[in-house]
């Protein structure tokens, strides 16, 4: 991502400005989005000009069998890792504040801060969409509530349910799939945590601040349900193709 200026000045006020927005929208920036922060990060290694890849470690499936017994001071069974190479080449975005050196100086209130943090909102909801596209793209995992088989077929009954989270965390635990701490994540629109809050017992929904453990809590985090921690987003996407009066959100259990 980037932040464009349009002064070359490297002395005055303009420069302190400038860093003060950016400071500001690089704070903004990480409170406001929920995908980017459950990714893997990676900022050193670089395979070629603007490609960035990272070592992916496959799940180790060995059964007793294959390890054997290992008594006191003999060399243990060795078993061979497999490591994936993951490539990605970044994109970046860009937004452009102006603002006019009267109105900053007229101005009753400190207006560059806010820009920053104006600017930093916007590009978080710019940047979770992005994620949420390519996920929605390269998806393969997809289950409907209800009995709908597509997203043409959802009624407005079809919501989110305990029993779909339970399912999903099965279907997560079966396949081996990385938890955040213990426990899996689930990120989505409000409306459809709202249904599930409504059909949930009062003993299986957990408010995040009722958490036994000291657990980090995520942005957007609300609670958790079934071993399912809930991060609520407003700018979740609506699915296209849906019928009329049906407003159907996804929900990404990762």
């Amino acid at each position: 991502m980037s932040m464009n200026t349009t002064s070359t000045i490297t002395y005055g006020p303009v420069p302190y400005m400038q860093n003060l927005m950016k400071r500001r929208f690089t704070q903004n920036l990480r409170s406001a989005t929920r995908f980017r922060a459950l990714g893997e990060s990676n900022s050193e290694s670089m395979t070629g000009y603007a490609t960035f890849s990272w070592p992916r470690l496959m799940r180790l499936n060995k059964t007793v069998t294959d390890i054997e017994l290992s008594p006191e001071g003999d060399t243990p069974t060795s078993v061979d890792f497999q490591v994936v190479s993951v490539q990605a080449s970044p994109v970046q975005y860009g937004m452009l504040g102006i603002i006019t050196d009267r109105l900053e100086a007229m101005s009753l209130i400190d207006l560059i801060p806010r820009m920053g943090e104006e600017i930093a909102d916007n590009m978080a909801r710019c940047i979770d969409k992005a994620i949420q596209a390519e996920l929605l793209a390269d998806g393969v995992n997809v289950r409907y509530a209800g009995t709908a088989t597509s997203v043409a077929t959802l009624t407005s009954t079809d919501n989110l349910t305990p029993g779909i989270v339970a399912r999903s965390w099965a279907t997560l635990d079966t396949w081996g799939a990385k938890k955040f701490g213990d426990d899996y994540i689930c990120v989505t629109h409000g409306n459809c945590i709202y249904d599930l809050k409504t059909q949930a017992g009062a003993n299986t929904w957990v408010d995040f601040h009722k958490y036994n453990a000291q657990e980090s809590i995520l942005n957007g985090e609300i609670g958790k349900l079934y071993g399912v921690r809930f991060l609520s987003s407003s700018n979740i996407d609506m699915l296209s193709g849906a019928g009329a009066g049906v407003y159907a959100y996804p929900c990404f259990f990762l």
